[in-house]
């Protein structure tokens, strides 16, 4: 079974490991959700590789496994992030490109790509981005160009990439402002709390907020 096949497939179990939320993987399901996207018997081919161990209608992934799995998972959203925030795609055309990239990314290379993104915790469509080394020590190898609104110094302008509250009325009323994605705005101040300016509108933020708010620098 090719590296690249066998990534896939632990990709896709890795992620329904993610939905069910503790829960047994059923056998069935796993290998209904497998023939979607690839040919095949992938999950005999998986097991005789030692990636997955299959019990009484049960799928478990080894250790060897569930790395892979969440490693190619990470690889995929992180390429997704890239992709939409950096390069501007539109979230409905990154899937491709995503699924080729995810699988030539070296280490290194995904390090440097998490921290230039601000080591986002959810890719272009909600979902959560598993943490690297890099995320948990917070290391910086290379310049950060997309951050919190919190970290812009008073009269820098930024784009909006991403906004990560999941308080709806939070989140309404910013848009009711205008701060979406790709607005640009720039902020006047900090303290006593933080002041930008989105359009012609002038707004106050608390510190909570623009944390919240994932931004591209401007120049």
């Amino acid at each position: 079974m090719p590296l690249q096949r066998s990534e896939d497939a632990l990709e896709i179990i890795y992620r329904l490991k993610q939905d069910a939320e503790g829960k047994p993987l059923d056998e069935g399901a796993v290998r209904e959700e497998l023939a979607r996207h690839l040919d095949g018997d992938p999950l005999a081919e998986l097991r005789e590789q030692g990636y997955v161990r299959l019990r009484d209608g049960i799928v478990e992934l080894t250790p060897e496994g569930e790395k892979l799995g969440r490693t190619t998972l990470r690889l995929h959203r992180l390429a997704e992030r890239l992709l939409v925030d950096v390069l501007s795609f539109d979230v409905g055309d990154a899937e491709p490109p995503a699924c080729e990239f995810e699988h030539v990314i070296s280490p290194e290379v995904e390090e440097s790509i998490c921290t230039v993104l601000g080591h986002p915790r959810e890719c272009p469509h909600g979902l959560p981005i598993p943490e690297g080394e890099c995320c948990r020590a917070e290391r910086r190898v290379a310049e950060k160009v997309i951050g919190p609104l919190a970290e812009l110094e008073p009269g820098q302008r930024a784009r909006v990439v991403y906004i990560l509250t999941k308080n709806h009325p939070r989140l309404h009323k910013l848009m009711a402002f205008g701060v979406v994605p790709g607005t640009e705005i720039r902020l006047h101040a900090k303290y006593p709390s933080f002041v930008v300016e989105v359009g012609e509108t002038t707004i106050a933020l608390d510190e909570d907020v623009a944390e919240d708010i994932f931004v591209a620098k401007l120049s």
